[in-house]
Protein backbone atom coordinates (compact mmCIF):
# COMPACT_ATOMS: atom_id res chain seq x y z
CA UNK A 1 0.00 0.00 0.00
CA UNK A 2 1.18 3.47 -0.92
CA UNK A 3 -0.01 4.79 2.44
CA UNK A 4 1.93 2.20 4.43
CA UNK A 5 5.11 2.75 2.39
CA UNK A 6 4.83 6.49 2.96
CA UNK A 7 4.30 6.06 6.72
CA UNK A 8 7.22 3.61 6.98
CA UNK A 9 9.49 5.89 4.98
CA UNK A 10 8.65 8.94 7.11
CA UNK A 11 9.10 6.95 10.33
CA UNK A 12 12.49 5.56 9.25
CA UNK A 13 13.76 9.00 8.27
CA UNK A 14 13.20 10.30 11.81
CA UNK A 15 12.54 7.47 14.32
CA UNK A 16 10.62 8.59 17.40
CA UNK A 17 10.54 7.11 20.89
CA UNK A 18 7.33 5.16 21.52
CA UNK A 19 6.22 4.11 24.99
CA UNK A 20 4.38 0.78 25.00
CA UNK A 21 2.31 1.08 28.18
CA UNK A 22 1.29 -2.60 28.23
CA UNK A 23 4.55 -4.25 27.18
CA UNK A 24 4.01 -7.24 29.46
CA UNK A 25 1.36 -8.52 27.00
CA UNK A 26 2.81 -10.74 24.29
CA UNK A 27 1.11 -9.08 21.30
CA UNK A 28 2.10 -5.60 22.49
CA UNK A 29 5.69 -6.78 22.89
CA UNK A 30 5.62 -8.30 19.39
CA UNK A 31 4.49 -4.92 18.02
CA UNK A 32 7.40 -3.24 19.83
CA UNK A 33 9.75 -5.84 18.33
CA UNK A 34 8.51 -5.07 14.80
CA UNK A 35 8.98 -1.32 15.43
CA UNK A 36 12.53 -2.01 16.60
CA UNK A 37 13.44 -4.51 13.85
CA UNK A 38 12.04 -2.30 11.06
CA UNK A 39 13.87 0.72 12.54
CA UNK A 40 10.72 2.82 12.44
CA UNK A 41 10.81 3.79 16.11
CA UNK A 42 12.61 3.40 19.42
CA UNK A 43 10.45 1.39 21.85
CA UNK A 44 10.30 2.04 25.59
CA UNK A 45 8.64 -0.87 27.39
CA UNK A 46 6.45 -0.29 30.46
CA UNK A 47 5.42 -3.06 32.82
CA UNK A 48 6.80 -5.72 35.11
CA UNK A 49 10.47 -6.04 34.15
CA UNK A 50 10.75 -9.74 34.94
CA UNK A 51 7.66 -10.58 32.86
CA UNK A 52 8.85 -8.45 29.93
CA UNK A 53 12.33 -10.02 29.93
CA UNK A 54 10.77 -13.51 30.02
CA UNK A 55 8.48 -12.69 27.08
CA UNK A 56 11.38 -11.09 25.15
CA UNK A 57 13.32 -14.32 25.53
CA UNK A 58 10.28 -16.31 24.38
CA UNK A 59 10.00 -14.35 21.09
CA UNK A 60 13.76 -13.87 20.57
CA UNK A 61 13.53 -10.12 21.02
CA UNK A 62 17.20 -9.60 21.77
CA UNK A 63 17.55 -5.82 21.86
CA UNK A 64 18.92 -3.19 24.17
CA UNK A 65 15.66 -1.36 24.86
CA UNK A 66 14.61 0.62 27.90
CA UNK A 67 12.29 -1.23 30.29
CA UNK A 68 10.50 0.77 32.99
CA UNK A 69 8.26 -0.49 35.76
CA UNK A 70 6.47 2.58 37.20
CA UNK A 71 5.72 0.63 40.39
CA UNK A 72 9.34 -0.33 41.11
CA UNK A 73 11.64 1.37 43.59
CA UNK A 74 14.11 2.02 40.74
CA UNK A 75 11.68 4.53 39.22
CA UNK A 76 10.81 6.32 42.47
CA UNK A 77 12.66 9.52 41.53
CA UNK A 78 10.99 9.85 38.11
CA UNK A 79 7.61 8.82 39.56
CA UNK A 80 7.85 11.49 42.30
CA UNK A 81 8.98 14.10 39.78
CA UNK A 82 6.00 13.31 37.53
CA UNK A 83 3.63 13.30 40.53
CA UNK A 84 4.86 16.74 41.58
CA UNK A 85 4.26 18.16 38.08
CA UNK A 86 0.83 16.54 37.87
CA UNK A 87 -0.12 17.82 41.33
CA UNK A 88 0.99 21.38 40.57
CA UNK A 89 -1.09 21.32 37.39
CA UNK A 90 -4.19 19.66 38.93
CA UNK A 91 -4.39 20.78 42.55
CA UNK A 92 -7.13 23.31 41.70
CA UNK A 93 -9.20 20.34 40.49
CA UNK A 94 -8.92 18.73 43.92
CA UNK A 95 -5.96 16.40 43.19
CA UNK A 96 -3.74 15.99 46.27
CA UNK A 97 -0.03 15.16 46.07
CA UNK A 98 -0.81 11.74 47.57
CA UNK A 99 -3.34 11.01 44.80
CA UNK A 100 -0.88 12.26 42.15
CA UNK A 101 1.77 9.88 43.53
CA UNK A 102 -0.74 7.02 43.44
CA UNK A 103 -1.68 7.74 39.80
CA UNK A 104 1.98 7.80 38.70
CA UNK A 105 2.20 4.12 39.63
CA UNK A 106 -0.38 3.48 36.89
CA UNK A 107 1.21 2.83 33.50
CA UNK A 108 -1.13 4.98 31.41
CA UNK A 109 -0.60 8.00 33.66
CA UNK A 110 3.15 7.40 33.76
CA UNK A 111 3.32 6.95 29.97
CA UNK A 112 1.25 10.10 29.37
CA UNK A 113 3.61 12.04 31.65
CA UNK A 114 6.60 10.71 29.71
CA UNK A 115 5.09 12.18 26.54
CA UNK A 116 3.96 15.35 28.31
CA UNK A 117 7.45 16.01 29.68
CA UNK A 118 9.31 15.16 26.46
CA UNK A 119 10.85 11.94 27.78
CA UNK A 120 9.09 10.13 24.90
CA UNK A 121 7.52 11.27 21.63
CA UNK A 122 4.40 9.08 21.64
CA UNK A 123 2.68 6.15 23.30
CA UNK A 124 0.73 3.04 22.42
CA UNK A 125 -1.90 1.79 24.84
CA UNK A 126 -5.40 0.33 25.04
CA UNK A 127 -4.66 -3.33 24.37
CA UNK A 128 -6.09 -4.68 27.61
CA UNK A 129 -8.01 -1.73 29.04
CA UNK A 130 -11.32 -0.11 28.11
CA UNK A 131 -11.31 3.04 25.99
CA UNK A 132 -12.53 5.39 28.79
CA UNK A 133 -9.83 4.10 31.14
CA UNK A 134 -7.16 4.78 28.52
CA UNK A 135 -8.45 8.16 27.33
CA UNK A 136 -8.85 9.73 30.80
CA UNK A 137 -5.11 10.03 31.60
CA UNK A 138 -4.42 11.37 28.09
CA UNK A 139 -6.97 14.15 28.52
CA UNK A 140 -5.82 14.99 32.04
CA UNK A 141 -2.10 15.04 31.27
CA UNK A 142 -1.54 15.66 27.56
CA UNK A 143 -4.71 17.63 27.00
CA UNK A 144 -6.29 18.93 23.81
CA UNK A 145 -4.97 21.14 21.09
CA UNK A 146 -5.91 24.79 21.50
CA UNK A 147 -9.40 25.47 20.17
CA UNK A 148 -10.49 21.81 20.36
CA UNK A 149 -13.51 21.32 22.60
CA UNK A 150 -14.13 17.61 21.93
CA UNK A 151 -11.73 14.82 21.09
CA UNK A 152 -12.49 12.05 18.61
CA UNK A 153 -11.00 8.75 17.49
CA UNK A 154 -10.06 8.20 13.85
CA UNK A 155 -9.50 4.84 12.18
CA UNK A 156 -8.02 4.27 8.75
CA UNK A 157 -9.40 1.39 6.72
CA UNK A 158 -7.37 0.28 3.72
CA UNK A 159 -9.73 -0.73 0.88
CA UNK A 160 -9.45 -1.49 -2.83
CA UNK A 161 -10.66 2.06 -3.47
CA UNK A 162 -7.92 3.46 -1.24
CA UNK A 163 -7.80 4.49 2.42
CA UNK A 164 -11.02 5.55 4.12
CA UNK A 165 -10.88 7.62 7.32
CA UNK A 166 -13.62 6.96 9.91
CA UNK A 167 -14.38 9.37 12.79
CA UNK A 168 -15.65 9.14 15.52
CA UNK A 169 -15.65 5.43 16.15
CA UNK A 170 -15.00 5.21 19.87
CA UNK A 171 -15.55 8.30 22.01
CA UNK A 172 -18.61 10.43 21.21
CA UNK A 173 -21.81 8.41 21.59
CA UNK A 174 -24.37 10.82 20.13
CA UNK A 175 -22.63 13.94 18.78
CA UNK A 176 -24.61 17.04 17.82
CA UNK A 177 -24.40 18.55 14.33
CA UNK A 178 -21.92 21.16 15.58
CA UNK A 179 -19.77 18.46 17.21
CA UNK A 180 -19.88 16.38 14.00
CA UNK A 181 -18.68 19.40 12.02
CA UNK A 182 -15.78 19.82 14.47
CA UNK A 183 -14.90 16.11 14.23
CA UNK A 184 -14.99 16.35 10.42
CA UNK A 185 -12.67 19.36 10.51
CA UNK A 186 -10.21 17.52 12.80
CA UNK A 187 -10.35 14.43 10.56
CA UNK A 188 -9.42 16.53 7.53
CA UNK A 189 -6.31 17.71 9.41
CA UNK A 190 -5.41 14.08 10.19
CA UNK A 191 -5.88 13.14 6.52
CA UNK A 192 -3.58 15.95 5.37
CA UNK A 193 -0.99 14.75 7.90
CA UNK A 194 -1.03 11.41 6.04
CA UNK A 195 -0.73 13.18 2.68
CA UNK A 196 -4.38 12.92 1.56
CA UNK A 197 -6.61 15.73 0.34
CA UNK A 198 -10.04 15.31 1.94
CA UNK A 199 -13.17 15.41 -0.26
Amino acid sequence: SKLMRMIMSRAKSDPKTIVFAEADHLNVLKAAQIIFDEKIGIPILLGNKETILHLMEEINFDADVQIIDPKSDEEEEMRNQFAQIYWEKSQRDGISLLVAQKWMRERNYFAAMMVNEGVADSLVTGYSRSYPTVVKPMLELIGRQRGVRRIAATNIMLTNRGPIFFSDTAINVNPTAIELAGITSMTSIAMKMFGFEPN
